[in-house]
């Protein structure tokens, strides 16, 4: 792909905030920095060398401040769930790995002189769900009833939930947009009381890069560079082919 021997065409793209609860080494359950090294060593058949999870543990610092689930700000190990002491760091290396240093490489390829500066659009989908607890996080899939407006009971109970509904109405009209005109934006703007205001969604700029950020409470833009040294490691060609072999 870095030689540009990728079909360019616009993207509309993006993850979900907690994304490393899915995909995190369990085995050994992760109590140390060692437990990690050893678990990350055999972890989804990727071919991972020592030096390779040295240096991610280097980027990825044991930090429960801020790791997956990141609503939970309180530096809590969340001890009571058992799956160790570093499992939330585990996840966050975990969740860039798999899911979310994809997606920025994607943005940057697409968006950059190789991808002949497609339009890209890039978002965080950041609403958990009804049913679940803070410690559950934002997972992945967890966006799929909503892009699909799949209204029918999957996203809570009216009159308490009904910001859920008009969230997943914004977030199926900007994708039509999108598919019809290759814009999530509308062409105009509207006060409807069935959708949520959503802000003007920038294209991605390898010079200002900007997420949406989709959450029931409030739509708003955030800078996407968070973990950027993590991610460029992770994207470099060297890690790519362990990643892929």
């Amino acid at each position: 792909m870095p030689g540009g021997s990728f079909v360019k065409v616009p993207l509309l793209i993006g993850h979900n905030t907690d994304e490393g609860i899915n995909f995190r080494p369990t085995s050994p359950r992760p109590e140390t920095a060692k437990d990690l090294q050893n678990a990350f060593a055999s972890w989804r058949s990727y071919s991972l060398s020592s030096p390779t999870i040295r240096k991610l543990l280097e980027l990825y610092p044991d930090d429960p401040c801020d790791a997956p689930p990141r609503a939970i700000t309180n530096c809590s190990r969340l001890p009571a769930l058992s799956r160790g002491s570093q499992w939330r760091r585990g996840a966050d290396i975990g969740g860039d790995l798999v899911m979310i240093s994809g997606r920025r490489k994607m943005c940057e390829l697409y968006a950059g002189p190789i991808g002949e500066s497609q339009p890209v659009y890039s978002y965080r989908f950041d609403q958990r769900l009804w049913n679940r607890v803070e410690v559950d996080g934002v997972q992945h899939f967890d966006n799929v009833a909503f892009s699909f407006q799949n209204i029918s009971g999957l996203l809570g109970a009216s009159p308490t939930y009904d910001s859920h509904v008009k969230l997943a109405r914004t977030i199926g009209q900007a994708y039509v947009r999108f598919v019809y005109s290759l814009d999530p934006n509308p062409a105009c703007r509207h006060n409807a009381t069935d959708v949520m205001a959503l802000p003007k969604w920038p294209r991605y700029d390898l010079d200002k890069p900007v997420n949406m950020v989709l959450n029931a409470t409030e739509n708003y833009l955030e800078d996407d560079t968070y973990r950027k040294e993590g991610m460029a490691y992770i994207n470099s060609p060297a890690v790519a082919r362990e990643l892929l072999a």
